[in-house]
């Protein structure tokens, strides 16, 4: 949650408030690994695809080549061995561990990509580059980010993201049913690469007895994104309140006979393959 108000009610409720900015003292590890992590997969498979996500994000969409991927792979492999032949005890590698591996590769490529990745590991928005200190196993976690910034933003929220589905997994795992409220959750599809893992995430976590609500002050901000509009058509309940006049086109199979809804500044209340137009009315008196 990006506000204030969840903050508050995360204290109130002795729950952990992770507060991440270049500035703040609390940390994210963005390498953290242990023998929960991802589903019943290899949890280094899961990890590489998720730190190949995080420097396609850092260099550009579309600019890492398949040599770079085959390098990452390869220096995720390295950095992990002796963690997880160790039973996954001991110190977690960081993203320094992992440029110091980039170094001391012999291509041109690796150190390209170090020094691609030199500011978010060794320079000033190092923030997840280093050791997480801070409880991500309270019952109760608020992650606010509304002090990261654009230039680290986007990775960020991939970290953040990360980190909250893998905790989803560890619950499932011990019988556990998850709930995550994402405030101004329009924010996550400002960026490509957040809005796709975002999307990943939303599309597995019911799998793993996870449940998403996305809560938003204007829906036309969202629906800006393409894949907002996917997630939305894959959604068997949305409640739309006092929204700007507008026209909301649904893609799913249920607005096939009724294309476009007038708001109006009314409710509309979205159950599976049923609209409702609620007029609500609250007496102030």
């Amino acid at each position: 949650m990006p506000s204030l108000v969840g903050s508050e009610m995360c204290i109130r409720d002795s729950g952990e408030v992770i507060r991440i900015s270049a500035t703040s003292d609390t940390h994210l590890n963005a390498l953290d690994m242990d023998s929960a992590y991802g589903n019943d997969r290899n949890p280094l498979i899961e990890k590489s695809e998720f730190i190949l996500s995080l420097f396609e994000q850092l260099v550009g969409a579309g600019n890492l080549s398949a040599k770079e991927k085959s390098i990452l792979d390869r220096c995720t492999a390295d950095v992990y061995r002796d963690y997880m032949r160790g039973g996954y005890k001991g110190q977690v590698p960081t993203l320094k561990d992992l440029y110091r591996q980039l170094m001391l590769q012999p291509e041109e490529e690796a150190r390209g990509l170090a020094l691609s990745s030199e500011l978010f590991i060794n320079g000033s928005l190092n923030t997840f580059a280093q050791e997480t200190n801070v409880n991500t196993k309270s019952r109760i976690i608020d992650y606010d980010i509304r002090e990261l910034g654009e230039q680290l933003m986007p990775l960020g929220m991939l970290v953040t993201l990360d980190s909250i589905f893998n905790r989803v997994i560890q619950n499932w795992k011990k019988g556990k049913t998850t709930w995550i409220f994402a405030d101004e959750f329009y924010l996550l599809f400002r960026y490509e690469y957040s809005a796709d893992f975002f999307y990943r995430l939303y599309k597995r976590i019911r799998k793993y007895s996870g449940f998403v609500t996305g809560l938003t002050q204007n829906v036309e901000e969202l629906l800006k994104s393409d894949t907002a509009r996917l997630m939305l058509a894959n959604s068997e309940f949305l409640i739309l309140l006092n929204q700007a006049t507008t026209c909301l086109l649904y893609t799913s199979d249920a607005a096939d006979d009724l294309p476009c809804v007038d708001l109006g500044g009314r409710r509309i209340i979205k159950k599976k393959h049923i609209m409702i137009r609620a007029v609500l009315t609250h007496n102030t008196k």
